[in-house]
Formats: C-alpha cells, structure tokens, sequence
C-alpha cells in the first residue's frame, strides 16, 4: 500500500508541489452538520496529515472551502457546515514549483496548504515541516554553487 502511495506521488514532476504532498487530507461535504463532521473524523485513517483545517469538497472533489477545526467544536451539533465555511482559500496546484510553494506558504504564514488539480481538485496537502526540508535542500544547493561544487547529474 505504502510502494503504491509512492509510485503515485513520483509521477510528479520532480521538485512539484504534487511530489512533496501528503494525499491523507480530511475532506468533508459542506452540506454536512457539525456532528456528521465530528463523526466523520472519528472514523478518519489516523495518518491523516492534518486535524487544523477541514477541506469542504463537492461530489467531483472540488476544493469549495475551509472549516476551521476551532469553528466547528464551538458551533451547535445541527449547524450545517456551509455556515462555517471560509470561501475564500490560497491553495497551490500540483505542478507548481516547490520553492512557489515555500514562499506562498511563508507569505500567508500557513502551517498547511490544500494542492488542487487543474479541475481544482482537492488532491493533497503540503505542511510546514514538508517546506523546511524544502529551504534546507535549497539553501544546501545554493551552497554548494558558491562553492563551486558541482551536483551530480
């Protein structure tokens, strides 16, 4: 299962947003109710990446917003999720460069940010510790260029 889950993420262009991504992300259908939400993550595979944010996707797994984990154990057990929804999300797409994605993320000052398709997708997530190995990889090579070393091919 884990070789599969490898294979798939190396189809990626090297150095993607795709390749670097965690695919265990908590989707749930906003026209769900605070309770069906809780319970769903309940159920959720424990390798989940990340428990901060809910993604509300539609049937086709488009990214439609961001329920915030705080929002939703504060609200009533029947509030719909549509009323806790955030709309407006910065995500980045799964060919977009890694350093893009550091610096969008350094922007934002995101711990985690959703990796759409081309169709807008849901299909991952990247996390804060995901960028750092990122910077450091970056900073070595970059290192090494003013050093006149070279990288093998």
């Amino acid at each position: 299962e884990k070789s599969e889950e490898v294979q798939h993420l190396l189809a990626y262009p090297e150095d993607s947003a795709g390749r670097m991504m965690n695919e265990r992300v908590l989707r749930v259908q906003l026209t769900w109710t605070v309770s069906k939400a809780i319970e769903h993550m309940r159920n959720v595979d424990p390798e989940t990446e990340t428990f901060h944010h809910l993604y509300g996707v539609n049937a086709r797994g488009k990214l439609l917003g961001i329920v915030r984990l705080r929002h939703l154990l504060t609200a009533p057990p029947n509030t719909l999720l549509t009323d806790l929804v955030e709309p407006e999300i910065v995500s980045v797409r799964v060919d977009q460069d890694q350093e893009e994605v550091a610096q969008v993320m350094g922007k934002y000052n995101f711990s985690v940010i959703p990796v759409i398709d081309h169709s807008s997708r849901l299909v991952g997530v990247i996390t804060h510790d995901d960028v750092i190995d990122i910077l450091e990889e970056e900073a070595t090579e970059d290192i090494q260029r003013l050093g006149g070393w070279r990288l093998p091919i």
